[in-house]
């Protein structure tokens, strides 16, 4: 039998002995409710975590190219999605369908998988690594005039990671005129020369945004008013539990370098004045 502290007929059974173990009994029974939410809440959120897309192709090494009746010499173009599985790529505002094919044009905005056959001449970019790389190209768009040129995806940021690196080569002032954003927020690249190579070493801070879900993009700028073939090869992209030092320490520690160079610099020893000449 339900006693007086009863919540009614379809809420859990809560015995109260006495009216003063009333307000004991419901803040009990409140407190559990709040824990199971919580635990619900927990679960939730691990659950769309664990369900979040990872990033994929990264290093464009999963591209699938359908070429049109012909062969690659018909169209030299591609459908994009199976090229760049994962990936949307942009030119201006607009959807990117479809991707050159061991091409880049002379004047007019696009986006290139270039693979191990041999280049012909005028293709602006090259083989950076693997079987495929991406070439953006920004410049004129017809009936849109010069727009920006983006490749984009939206994935997980592995739990743990500091660092976003990749391989560049930037052509026709392409350097100073891409970003890579995570998240909207641009990211502040560092460059590394890489050995007896074209292409260099990007690398970024990105420790803040590990285990979330954020859009990864790079965006290359053309030239205003009048467009410059610019073009910017990529290739080789990878979130790193590295962390990069900051620009101040690699210039202390340059500095720390030249320092104890010049410091283990043989020296000659002074030898002691002879005075012996003066005296006599």
């Amino acid at each position: 039998m339900r006693n007086a502290c009863s919540n009614g007929p379809h809420a859990p059974v809560l015995t109260c002995k006495a009216p003063q173990q009333a307000v004991l009994c419901f803040v009990r029974f409140g407190m559990k409710k709040w824990a199971l939410c919580a635990v619900l809440l927990c679960v939730s959120w691990t659950s769309v975590l664990g369900g979040a897309p990872a990033f994929q192709d990264l290093d464009f090494e999963s591209a699938t190219l359908e070429f049109a009746p012909g062969g690659p010499t018909a169209t030299f173009a591609v459908p994009f999605a199976p090229a760049f599985p994962g990936w949307t790529g942009y030119v201006g505002s607009s959807q990117v369908e479809t991707a050159l094919y061991d091409r880049t044009y002379l004047d007019t905005a696009a986006i290139s998988i270039l693979d191990t056959n041999p280049l012909p001449p005028g293709v602006f970019g090259e083989l950076i690594d693997g079987n495929y790389t991406a070439v953006l190209q920004a410049d004129f768009y017809p009936g849109l005039g010069p727009v920006a040129v983006s490749l984009a995806q939206t994935g997980l940021v592995p739990s743990g990671t500091k660092s976003l690196a990749f391989y560049a080569l930037a052509l026709g002032q392409a350097a100073s005129s891409f970003t890579v954003s995570l998240g909207g927020t641009n990211l502040d690249l560092i460059s590394f020369p890489v050995p007896n190579k074209n292409y260099t070493l990007c690398e970024a801070d990105v420790s803040a945004f590990a285990g979330l879900v954020e859009e990864l993009k790079f965006t290359l700028f053309p030239a205003l008013p009048n467009g410059d073939n610019r073009y910017l090869s990529l290739d080789d992209i990878m979130f790193s539990p590295d962390a990069i030092p900051e620009p101040s320490s690699l210039i202390l520690l340059t500095v720390g370098i030249l320092g104890l160079s010049a410091w283990c610099v043989p020296r000659r020893k002074l030898r002691p004045k002879d005075t012996s000449r003066s005296l006599s």
